[in-house]
Formats: structure tokens, sequence, C-alpha cells
């Protein structure tokens, strides 16, 4: 009797292109999934899922292929369920964030003021600018940190990152370089300390201006025996601070939110007593602390 072959039909197996489609199915999900906020990984893992599913079939070791297909679709649909958990949950955290920031800068020009008032009272005593005279230095703010006066070594009594946050630094030129350390500020003039700028206010309370006392070989008038006064303003209103500060020889900083227009920069002190007289933008002036 003749012996009856039998032929094993064996079913095609996954192509390598649907085993890909599979496998970015799970890979797309997995970055939606951790990136929830961001839609596009999420939609082409479903995507990718859903056409490897139906190009795989019944073919033989599909069984893998399909898991990752099917693992990539729950990923991705996961993703999409969580994308408006994100959206609340960055809405109510951002802002507070922003708040946090903006608190700490501003913080940081407070502190700032108060380190400058200290190097004027250091400065009146020392007579750091070598005129003969106790008083306090008015023309700006870098020289705090790099006049030399009638000493070979610049003064340094504030830190030079405030220094170089000096929005109107003295040139160069203005009291040569027997008193100003040039190299000191060179190029980094109107650098944010902690997102704030500063600035040597250009007048009292009552219209005078500070720079009374001439210095130098040029004999600029840049020092008062009796009053100084700074302010420090965000150099992005919003971003790093609300805040305009202000503060001079009594040593108490007074603050007010004096808006986004850079044209609102206090240089003239607003009043014997601040507390409580308006200014900028409506508002009036408050204590910083």
């Amino acid at each position: 009797m003749e012996e009856i072959k039998t032929e094993t039909v064996t079913a095609p197996a996954a192509t390598p292109r649907n085993s890909k489609l599979a496998t970015w199915s799970l890979v797309m999900g997995i970055i939606g999934t951790i990136l929830c906020v961001f839609i596009i990984p999420s939609l082409l893992a479903i995507i990718f899922g859903i056409v490897a599913l139906v190009q795989i079939g019944k073919s033989a070791g599909a069984l893998k292929g399909k898991g990752k297909a099917i693992a990539g679709i729950i990923l991705g649909g996961v993703a999409f369920v969580l994308i408006p958990v994100a959206a609340i949950v960055a809405a109510i955290a951002i802002p507070g964030l922003l708040s946090s920031h903006v608190a700490t800068q501003e913080i940081s020009a407070v502190s700032g003021l108060k380190s400058i008032c200290n190097a004027e009272s250091i400065w009146r005593m020392q007579d750091s600018d070598g005129n003969g005279e106790r008083d306090y230095w008015t023309y700006d703010i870098s020289c705090l940190y790099r006049m030399k006066g009638n000493n070979a070594l610049p003064a340094t009594l504030i830190d030079i990152s405030i220094a170089w946050a000096d929005y109107a630094p003295a040139g160069d030129e203005a009291f040569g370089a027997d008193f100003i350390e040039a190299s000191r500020l060179k190029g980094k003039g109107q650098i944010p300390h902690y997102g704030y700028l500063f600035q040597a206010m250009e007048s009292d309370e009552n219209g005078e201006a500070y720079n009374q006392n001439e210095v130098g070989v040029n004999k600029i008038k840049a020092a008062n025996s009796y009053k100084f006064a700074f302010v420090a303003y965000p150099k992005q209103y919003g971003h790093s601070g609300k805040r305009t500060f202000i503060i001079n020889e009594e040593g108490t900083v007074y603050s007010i939110d004096s808006g986004s227009d850079q044209a609102k920069i206090v240089l003239q002190w607003p009043s014997q007593s601040p507390l409580g007289q308006p200014g900028p933008g409506g508002r009036t002036w408050q204590p910083a602390e």
C-alpha cells in the first residue's frame, strides 16, 4: 500500500514591518504616559497599535507582537486620560512656583540694597574716594566695588554681582584709571542680580541732586556729605519681580509695584517719609519687610 504523505502548512510569520509597528506602539505609549502633556506620542501609540493588530492577524509568532501592540494602545489611552489631570495640576502648581520664584528674587533685591547701605557707612568712615571728606558715594553703584581712591586696591565693599547689576555704572574715563579699576567691570554691565538691576537715585525729596561733592582729578560731583539713595527694580517685570525697592541713608527699604513700564523707574526720593505716599502706578509706598 502506498504511504500517504501529509504536509504541514505553517502560517506565515509576522512581517518585520508589523513587528516594528507593534514595538513603536509600545514605545510611543510609554513616552506618552511619561510625558502626558504631549498628545502626539499617545496618539501615535494608538494608531501604530491598531495598524499592527490588523496586519499581524493570525500569523505564527504574532502573540508577542500583539502583546506589544495592545500594551501600546492601553498606554496611549492612559496617557489621554492623564492629560487633563496633568493640565489641572500644572494650572495649580505653576502659578505657585512662579510666585515663589518672584518672592525669592525680591528678597535678594532687598538684601542687595541693604548691603549697599552698609557699604556706604564704611565708605564714609574710610574716605574710600580719597577726596578728603567724610561723605557718601552717590554717583553710581559699581564704584562701591571698584573705586581705588588713594589706595592701590579697589574698595570691594559690595559683592561683584551687585556691581555688575548697576544699570548706569560710572564710565572709566570719568575719574581716571588711577581711581577706578576698569577691568573689574569691563563687559559686565547691566547683568541682573537675581533678576534685579540697581541704580543710584538722582535727587532727594526736594529735587536737589545727590551728587554735590567733587571727586577725582576731574573734580566730578559724585558724593554727598549727608544723603544717598538707591533703587532696585526687576529686569523683567512679572518674571524676575514685581516690586521696585528704594533705600536711603536711614536704612529702611520701601517698596511699590510700579508696573511694567520701565519709564516709571524711580530716580527721585518720593518724600521725607515715603510710607503711604503715592508713587508710580497709582499705588503707595510700603515698608519692604
